[in-house]
């Protein structure tokens, strides 16, 4: 099926999922010196957006029923736990009634992301990236020249050293999401060799080849340390992942790997934005003086023996790292052990161990969904292990990755491919003989 015919099989509450979680990620994109200042009720649109993406997907499921899933339940259980579990802490956890709807949006929206992605084919997911990506990829380069023109002015100014918005770090992690999703299916695209490409479809393929250079030359420009190894890390993975190729497309593979690395170390070392390169913050790191470590060390000794337990949506630590003079955080920098944090060895079984295991075990279907799940997932997992990862849009590209890591299956909604036809038509055929010889 074309994309035309593959978007008009979906019901009119599918369409509203799929275009929110556009708009979501579209938003992300926008420099915030324009989106900090909007909100509705003190919420930012995007929230709103989010509660629509819920109504649409509630539609849809009952519109079209399909197999039911025992990880949901499992999240859910995990996030009422999360919520009560906040009253039951408030003697030490400093809690706040904002940051447990912000909280409480962050884990909303990887629940639909999952939920989203076990109702869509790997081709519609694709479809969705590659029309993410028509969007920041230019919106990365308007930024990027806008910053060097003095046009575009970081919201908060806290990077004196950098020149760097936080649109573009968001802009370069979305591409790391959707770049394995859009590689892993684009096998698919032999089937339409011979139809004949709009202008429209070869802007949208080139805007998804360049979603990789677009996350490297982001990391350089902005000296982030973590969006440069994670660039590194996913491009290498997805590599290795690739089912087996042949001596020459191995060859040509390595090179092209060789390549990449090579002219991203090369433009990091000559690009300094403000004297400041992306290599030489590398050079004064010290891994033992890291804040981020020691904001990890200062948050278990607050935690103390109630890590096992967590302290609850809407609880907050004391940080070390100063954020707008703000003397209690909402989530560590390294993003990853907030789960812990708020729901502790249940919340982060759920949503972290569990998906670490779904991914190992779909290395083994070396199927385009398995490989496109697996280096979502893995993308999500090294950037919060770094940097970030406690953020809306993070946490809905994160469960989309663990939404087609648990369909091992066919979703409900997913189409029948050009060359299964004949296939099914032989099975039904011979079903129908069989069926005739025992009347």
């Amino acid at each position: 099926m074309t994309e035309i015919e593959q978007g008009s099989n979906l019901g009119a509450a599918a369409k509203c999922a799929d275009w929110c979680v556009i708009l979501i990620l579209a938003w992300m994109a926008i420099p915030e010196m324009w989106t900090k200042p909007i909100t509705i009720g003190g919420a930012p649109p995007h929230f709103f957006v989010t509660q629509v993406l819920c109504l649409s997907l509630l539609m849809e499921g009952l519109n079209k029923r399909g197999a039911r899933s025992g990880l949901f339940w499992f999240m859910l259980a995990a996030v009422i736990y999360t919520a009560v579990r906040a009253g039951f802490a408030l003697d030490r956890n400093n809690w706040d009634f904002k940051f447990f709807i912000s909280d409480l949006w962050t884990i909303q929206i990887l629940v639909l992301g999952f939920l989203w992605a076990r109702r869509r084919t790997l081709s519609r997911i694709a479809w969705l990236g590659r029309r993410a990506a028509a969007i920041i990829v230019p919106a990365a380069i308007l930024t990027m020249a806008g910053l060097y023109l003095g046009i575009v002015v970081p919201f908060d100014r806290e990077y004196s050293d950098r020149v760097y918005t936080s649109s573009l770090w968001n802009i370069g992690s979305i591409a790391q999401f959707f770049w394995p999703i859009l590689y892993a299916e684009r096998g698919n695209k032999r089937l339409h060799r011979t139809e004949r490409l709009s202008a429209a479809s070869r802007y949208l393929g080139i805007c998804a080849g360049l979603l990789v250079p677009t996350a490297l030359l982001i990391a350089v420009y902005t000296a982030t340390r973590s969006l440069l190894i994670v660039t590194v890390v996913s491009y290498v993975a997805v590599r290795l992942i690739e089912p087996k190729r042949t001596t020459q497309q191995a060859v040509v593979a390595a090179f092209v790997l060789v390549g990449f690395l090579v002219a991203g170390l090369t433009l990091a070392t000559v690009t300094r934005a403000k004297g400041y390169s992306v290599l030489d913050r590398f050079e004064v790191t010290d891994v033992a003086r890291e804040g981020r470590g020691l904001e990890l060390g200062w948050l278990f000794d607050q935690l103390g023996s109630d890590f096992i337990s967590g302290w609850g949506f809407g609880s907050l630590f004391y940080s070390p790292i100063k954020y707008h003079d703000r003397p209690f955080e909402a989530a560590p920098h390294i993003g990853i052990v907030t789960f812990l944090f708020k729901g502790g060895l249940f919340m982060a079984a759920v949503f972290v161990i569990t998906p670490l295991a779904m991914s190992i075990r779909s290395l083994w279907d070396g199927t385009p969904r398995a490989r496109a799940a697996v280096g979502c997932v893995l993308v999500y997992l090294a950037s919060a292990s770094l940097s970030g990862g406690w953020y809306p849009y993070q946490t809905l590209m994160f469960g989309i990755g663990i939404g087609m890591a648990a369909v091992r299956r066919r979703p409900c909604t997913e189409e029948i491919s050009m060359v299964e036809l004949p296939r099914l038509e032989w099975h039904r055929s011979v079903g129908a003989a069989i069926e005739g010889q025992r009347s």
